[in-house]
């Protein structure tokens, strides 16, 4: 019996916790039913380059905030390498994350920074998916699937110019 109760009283924590991550502007007003409302963090055109080398790959992708308030990317996971590693368009590590403005978008892209997944746990080819969690200071943490694409492919969300090229 004191078990059932510990386990109810669990539930009811998570489900509080779980309410509490969902920003005021999509719990609605007054028990009326609101639309629903755009998710705090977007992340779009996720990839990952077909590694030149077998121990190191790089991750590309746009995050988008909705919300009011300023974010950080303070962290990536990835199961791909043993280590991921936020890198500035230097190619060094970024200290203190990646902030993102209200109601802007950050892009990581070849030459403007990336997510390095080191040491990695075997080979990434072209088709496969690779996972990454992103944690942010002020949001829930986010799955992204990001497919691997050949070295020489355009980015997902690239226009091609009129040679038929990447841009």
């Amino acid at each position: 019996m004191l078990i059932a109760v510990a386990g109810v009283v669990a539930v009811v924590g998570l489900a509080g916790l779980i309410r509490g991550a969902v920003p005021p502007a999509a719990a609605g007003s007054g028990g009326t039913p609101s639309a629903p409302a755009a998710a705090p963090i977007v992340v779009t055109n996720a990839y990952v380059r077909e590694p030149a080398s077998p121990d190191v790959a790089a991750a590309y992708f746009t995050i988008s905030n909705t919300t009011d308030i300023d974010d950080t990317l303070i962290g990536v996971d990835s199961g791909a390498g043993k280590t991921t590693a936020l890198h500035n368009s230097a190619m060094a590590e970024m200290t203190g994350g990646l902030r993102i403005p209200a109601h802007s978008s950050v892009t990581l892209s070849p030459g403007n920074g990336h997510v390095m997944i080191q040491d990695l746990l075997g080979p990434l080819q072209p088709g496969q998916t690779v996972n990454l969690q992103l944690t942010f200071a002020h949001n829930i943490p986010l799955i992204v699937e990001a497919p691997v694409i050949a070295i020489n492919a355009p980015a997902p969300g690239a226009s091609p110019s009129p040679s038929g090229t990447a841009k």
